[in-house]
């Protein structure tokens, strides 16, 4: 019996959760791989306490 590969899952971190240029294409790039199917997450490395509508979701 053959198994099958395993999923592939990516992980994209941004230094912060402010929307920006590299912040801006990591998530457009993260909802296109989930839209297809890749499991995929973002984390920001910023400070506690950082929201606010220009941030990443």
């Amino acid at each position: 019996m053959r198994s099958s590969p395993p999923r592939s899952a990516v992980l994209h971190v941004v230094t912060d959760p402010r929307r920006r240029g590299a912040q801006t294409f990591a998530y457009d790039l993260h909802r296109a791989l989930r839209g297809r199917g890749v499991g995929s997450e973002i984390v920001a490395l910023a400070p506690e306490g950082e929201s606010g509508p220009e941030c990443l979701p």
